[in-house]
């Protein structure tokens, strides 16, 4: 049975269930379908950082919290609601796993930093001993001994770092790709068993193109069929999703606003990807345009209204991260420069 009216494309009503009646439906679908691929992939590039560098050291922990506190809420607002397409409920997990990723790499490259420390300062420690008590044999045998056992292990640890790299890289792009293909799927099996009337098609166009794409989900406004009777969400779980909505909002700046102060403190941005952050600006400024290209009424444009905010809000924080990322960068050539003897 057609779920959409007379005139719309079939193979993305057949594959998506989406309603698709003209080129601007269209440009928005794709800009849609774009900004899920660049959420998707957004935090894998940081992620590879961590591992390269054995180190979280440039990522605020503020920017994790806030972030993962954002797709928290978006996850909290898909699963009160239960009318979501099943699409939306997995990517909303999907995010909150990958930023429960970063918090582990956080915790875990913190306590391996302190730990070399430590190790660091035992070592300086023992090679101070060994300078100053050189008449005794013996201390200097085991000081040799005992820093000789350090090297090793450090040497293990470069000597397998470059394997890891590649072998998670290949995993990365691998969990990525079917994570893309398992979110279409999930969509085309969510739609095909849920009914739909004529008053339905209000809330069908646009819905894949423009909500699943943004990474604030637009639970609200997701497929009706669900678990309220007729489709109907009762109010207060309107008014909830509202403020979580602008909840979401608050954290998504603030996260940026954290991690830009991280970099002011540390005078650097080295070991922080920009390629995530330019995944984010890219889902962001195509998730905005799918709004605009596929909202036909104020009231509609209204109810998106913190969502908008919120991803052009964050895509101009993302710039200065960018902006912060070049200044730092050319401050420490010109260094280098004033340092070389030529």
């Amino acid at each position: 049975m057609s779920i959409c009216k007379h005139g719309a494309y079939t193979w993305i009503e057949v594959y998506f269930r989406d309603c698709i009646y003209s080129y601007q439906d269209l440009a928005g679908f794709i800009l849609g379908m774009s900004s899920i691929g660049c959420w998707l992939v957004a935090q894998m590039p940081q992620i590879i950082s961590n591992i390269r560098n054995q180190s979280a050291e440039a990522l605020s922990p503020w920017f994790l919290a806030e972030w993962l506190l954002g797709d928290t809420c978006n996850l909290i607002g898909c699963l009160l609601t239960g009318n979501q397409l099943a699409t939306q409920v997995y990517t909303a997990m999907y995010f909150v796993c990958a930023d429960v990723v970063l918090v582990v790499q956080y915790i875990y490259y913190t306590t391996l930093s302190r730990r070399r420390q430590r190790l660091k300062a035992m070592r300086k420690s023992l090679r101070q001993r060994h300078s100053r008590h050189l008449h005794h044999p013996q201390d200097g045998r085991e000081a040799v001994t005992i820093l000789a056992m350090g090297g090793p292990e450090a040497s293990g640890v470069s000597e397998q770092r470059e394997p890891l790299l590649a072998g998670t890289q290949h995993r990365v792009r691998l969990m990525a790709c079917c994570a893309f293909l398992l979110l279409l799927q999930w969509q085309g099996s969510a739609w095909g068993s849920a009914g739909h009337n004529s008053e339905d098609l209000r809330w069908q166009r646009g819905d894949f193109g423009h909500v699943v794409g943004s990474r604030h989900l637009l639970w609200e406004r997701g497929a009706v069929g669900g678990f309220w009777k007729d489709g109907q969400l009762p109010q207060w779980a309107r008014d909830f999703g509202q403020v979580l909505g602008y909840a979401s909002s608050v954290f998504y700046l603030g996260s940026r606003v954290s991690q830009i102060v991280r970099n002011w403190r540390r005078h650097s941005a080295e070991g922080l990807s920009l390629a995530m952050f330019g995944c984010a600006i890219a889902a962001n400024v195509t998730y905005g345009g799918g709004i605009l290209l596929r909202t036909y009424t104020w009231k509609d444009l209204r109810a998106s209204t913190p969502w908008i905010l919120g991803s052009l809000g964050t895509v101009s924080l993302d710039v200065v991260i960018f902006c912060q990322a070049n200044h730092y960068k050319r401050r420490k050539a010109e260094a280098g420069g004033l340092l070389d003897p030529e």
